[in-house]
């Protein structure tokens, strides 16, 4: 038996190696994934895992220069970039998708050994839809470490009262980021609020936290359009049936004049400030709820 086994081994074909930043390249379609299938479609959840970290650094810093140079960039070169930038984060999809089959047990669930680095790369996939659609310049990442409240309730202000924008692109990223507000939800969101912050990686409070600041504004942006009768598109109007329908999952009690986005930023708090570990989490807690306060007082008066 052991000798059949060497057998086999010495038998197969072994893929070449690809390195970390020709895996990235691949990723952003400037090495053909289609040329190296037996070995982009083929990774391990550790390397899949490391990729999509790679893949999260290349889009901040890519967003990052576009945002510094924001008035000198055109529209046209912004929607390439942002076809560009969603074609890739479109092939991890289809990568971690994959990976996540090929390591499937019999009863349709990830093994033990493999599900945490699937799970942290699902969250960095989210992280990296919220960074390559977000416009960040309009929010002081500093704040979740200024001292005083009132500096930070006036950076949030500011983040508030920006103008959101709205694009078939930044809906696609708002749908992503969704997915990370329906896992706490579907799972439990109780027993969640107790557990995940022994259970959950330092990329899931990351993750969360870049879906609440994107959902919630996207969110709170297509509410007014909506009850002041401007177009909303029919995938914004999915977008908001999904919310709605994840907000009755937790019995949520609004009523009908009451923002969807203040109430999804006040559930998503809970999970923060509840049971924490890291110690930015009740921060960020504290922040989701004066937020929440904001959309609140802004839906009454439009």
């Amino acid at each position: 038996m052991a000798s059949d086994w060497e057998t086999l081994a010495a038998n197969k074909t072994l893929s070449p190696h690809l390195g970390l930043r020709e895996a990235t390249s691949a990723i952003f379609g400037q090495t053909p994934l289609e040329k190296k299938s037996d070995v982009c479609w083929e990774w391990s959840p550790f390397a899949a895992s490391v990729v999509m970290h790679s893949v999260a650094i290349a889009i901040w810093y890519l967003t990052q220069g576009q945002q510094v140079c924001h008035s000198a960039i055109r529209n046209s070169k912004e929607r390439h970039d942002a076809s560009q930038i969603a074609a890739a984060l479109s092939r991890c999809r289809d990568l971690l998708a994959g990976v996540a089959d090929a390591h499937t047990g019999t009863a349709g669930t990830w093994n033990e050994a493999e599900s945490p680095l699937l799970f942290n790369a699902f969250a960095i996939l989210r992280v990296s839809y919220g960074r390559a659609f977000i416009r960040f310049h309009s929010l002081d990442r500093s704040l979740l470490f200024k001292e005083s409240s009132q500096v930070m309730l006036s950076i949030l202000r500011r983040y508030f009262e920006a103008v959101q924008d709205r694009d078939p692109f930044m809906t696609m990223a708002v749908s992503c980021a969704l997915e990370g507000f329906a896992i706490p939800i579907r799972a439990g969101i109780l027993l969640m609020r107790k557990t995940a912050a022994f259970k959950w990686s330092v990329e899931h409070a990351l993750a969360s936290w870049d879906a609440g600041l994107l959902v919630t504004k996207w969110l709170y942006a297509v509410e007014c359009s909506h009850r002041t009768n401007e177009s909303v598109t029919p995938e914004e109007k999915q977008v908001l049936d999904s919310v709605r329908q994840l907000l009755n999952e937790v019995e949520s009690h609004r009523s009908e004049q009451s923002s969807l986005a203040a109430e999804l930023a006040r559930m998503w708090a809970s999970i923060y400030d509840d049971t924490w570990v890291w110690g930015v989490a009740p921060r960020i807690g504290w922040v989701l709820r004066e937020l929440a306060n904001m959309y609140e007082t802004g839906i009454v008066a439009v």
